[in-house]
C-alpha cells in the first residue's frame, strides 16, 4: 500500500505554569500532527513533539527528520526506515500508520491496539515539589476524587521533601494512593534514608530511586515500598539486570521509546514477571494522549492508575474539547467522538508542510 500525500501540522500550547523536566525549563507545548492520506481518501494521524529534558533530538531536527522520511510513500519501505529515525518521530509516524489501517478498515479508536479493557481509564494528579502551590494542587486532587497522586522531588533538600510529602500524605489520608518520583536525584544512602523516613505512609511507589541500577538489589532490601523503573528503560540499564525481582512496576513512555513493537514487548515481558505496566505520558497535546489512552486500556491492568494527566498542565488544548482539567479518570467513548471532532474539522491553517 502507498501513501497518497501527508500533511504536518503545526501547534503551540502554553503550559499553565513553567514545568520542569530534568534541568529544563519550558513554558511552551510544540507539537507537530502528522497526517497520512491513502489513494482511498482514509486518513492516519500521528503526533511528533520531543519533549525537551526527555528526547534527545531536539524539535527542528524532529521536523527535519519528519519532512525527509515523509517522502517514502511506499508503507512497507517507510516501515524500514523508522527504525532508524529519532524517538518522537518514530512512535508519531508508526501511531499514524496504525491509525490508518484502523481508519481503512473500519476499527473503533479504542481497539486500534487490541481488546478494550475498561471503558473509563482512572489518572493520577501530579505535583512537582519545586512549585509553590504544592498544598493547593494536593486540595484540589482530592476534592476532584482523584485516587492516586504522583509526587516528583525537588531533590534540593532531602528533609525538606520529606517534610512536604509528610504533609501531603496526612491531608489526602488513606483514600489516596501516593507516588513518588525520585528521578535518580538522590544517591545510594540518602534515597535509603528518604524511603525509611517515609515507611509509615501509603506509599504505592518509589520510581527511579537509584542513579546505578546495580545498586537496585540492595537498595531493595533496605527499604519497605515498592519500586518503579522509568528512565532506566530509555537509558539501557535495565538489560544489566540479572532479573526482574527487585521492583513491581514498569513505568512506559511510548513517545520516548519509539517503536511501538518494543513498547508491545516490554509490557508482555512486564506480565510474564509479574510486573505492573503504567502507560505515561510526554506532556503530549490531547490528540497524542488520546492514542495513548487508547493504549492503555488495551494493554493495563484495569485496577492500574495511568500517568497520562498531563492535559492538567495547559491552559488549553488543540482538541475542540479539551480534557476536563477536573477529571480524574478519562472516559474513553467520549475521548474517541472528541478525537474524530477534531480530525473533521482539521484545516489548513495550521499546516506547514505537504509532503507528496
Amino acid at each position: 500500500m502507498k501513501i497518497k500525500y501527508s500533511n504536518i501540522y503545526y501547534y503551540e500550547i502554553p503550559f499553565r505554569t513553567t514545568i520542569r523536566v530534568k534541568d529544563k525549563f519550558v513554558n511552551i507545548r510544540r507539537a507537530l500532527l502528522v497526517e497520512l492520506k491513502s489513494y482511498s481518501g482514509k486518513s492516519g494521524f500521528g503526533e511528533v513533539s520531543p519533549l525537551p529534558g526527555v528526547h534527545k533530538e531536539s524539535f527542528i531536527e524532529a521536523y527535519f527528520q519528519l519532512c525527509s522520511i515523509l517522502k517514502i510513500n511506499d508503507i512497507s519501505k517507510l516501515k524500514k526506515q523508522l527504525i532508524s529515525c529519532y524517538d518522537s518521530v518514530r512512535f508519531g509516524v508508526e501511531i499514524a500508520l496504525v491509525d490508518l489501517i484502523r481508519c481503512i478498515n473500519k476499527v473503533k479508536y479504542s481497539l486500534m491496539f487490541g481488546n478494550q479493557k475498561t471503558e473509563k481509564l482512572s489518572v493520577n494528579g501530579l505535583i512537582d515539589l519545586k512549585t509553590e502551590d504544592i498544598f493547593e494542587k494536593s486540595s484540589y486532587f482530592i476534592n476532584c476524587k482523584f485516587k492516586t497522586i504522583k509526587i516528583k522531588i525537588s531533590g534540593l533538600n532531602l528533609m525538606d521533601d520529606i517534610c512536604k510529602i509528610k504533609k501531603i500524605c496526612s491531608m489526602v489520608g488513606n483514600d489516596i494512593s501516593i507516588r513518588i518520583d525520585v528521578n535518580q536525584l538522590l544517591d545510594l544512602d540518602d534515597a535509603i534514608i528518604f524511603c525509611k523516613e517515609l515507611s509509615n505512609y501509603k506509599i504505592e511507589y518509589i520510581e527511579d530511586p537509584v542513579k546505578n541500577i546495580l545498586e537496585l538489589p540492595f537498595f531493595s532490601s533496605m527499604i519497605s515500598q515498592s519500586v518503579a523503573l522509568d528512565e532506566s528503560i530509555y537509558n539501557g540499564q535495565i538489560n544489566r539486570l540479572k532479573n526482574w525481582d527487585n521492583f513491581s512496576f514498569l513505568i512506559l513512555k511510548p513517545s520516548r521509546i519509539g517503536s511501538l513493537k518494543y513498547v508491545f514487548s516490554l509490557i508482555q515481558l512486564a506480565h510474564y514477571n509479574k510486573k505492573h505496566c503504567i502507560i505515561s505520558s510526554c506532556y503530549e497535546t490531547g490528540v497524542g494522549l488520546s492514542f495513548l489512552s487508547f493504549l492503555a486500556c488495551s494493554t493495563e491492568n484495569i485496577n492500574i492508575v495511568s500517568g497520562i494527566s498531563t492535559f492538567n498542565s495547559f491552559t488549553n488544548d488543540i482538541l475542540i474539547k479539551p480534557f476536563s482539567k477536573t477529571a480524574s479518570e478519562i472516559d474513553i467513548e467520549y475521548c474517541m467522538k472528541n478525537l474524530c471532532l477534531f480530525m473533521n474539522s482539521l484545516s489548513g491553517e495550521h499546516c506547514v508542510s505537504t509532503i507528496r
